[in-house]
């Protein structure tokens, strides 16, 4: 299940989007929602721990898929991710967790 994408829908409950399968194995990650793309940064990435690694899914594109976005400066799994405005600059603030069991 670490390749699948459950979407919820009031009135349907829970189900499955079989179409946002994940590209890879992922846990222990954090998401973020901005406008229309929805990001998926660090965690365990295919058994590799403390993965750098963000994708992204634009809900807007006519390519429905996953595409690599610049990876983070730390590679991180058990941290949090949010939506924020911080000296007028919107963006995904990604913090806390661990590095092969260092806290950030």
């Amino acid at each position: 299940t670490g390749y699948t994408v459950e979407v919820f829908t009031p009135g349907e409950g829970w189900k499955i989007n079989t179409q946002m399968q994940m590209p890879s194995y992922r846990s222990y990650h954090c998401s973020a929602m901005i406008d229309s793309r929805l990001f998926i940064i660090g965690g365990q990435v295919s058994g590799t721990s403390n993965s750098k690694s963000v994708i992204q899914f634009d809900f807007d594109r006519p390519a429905q898929e996953w595409s690599n976005r610049k990876s983070t400066k730390y590679g991180r799994q058990h941290h949090a991710c949010h939506v924020g405005l911080f000296q007028n600059q919107r963006g995904v603030y990604v913090t806390g967790g661990s590095n092969s069991g260092n806290s950030l």
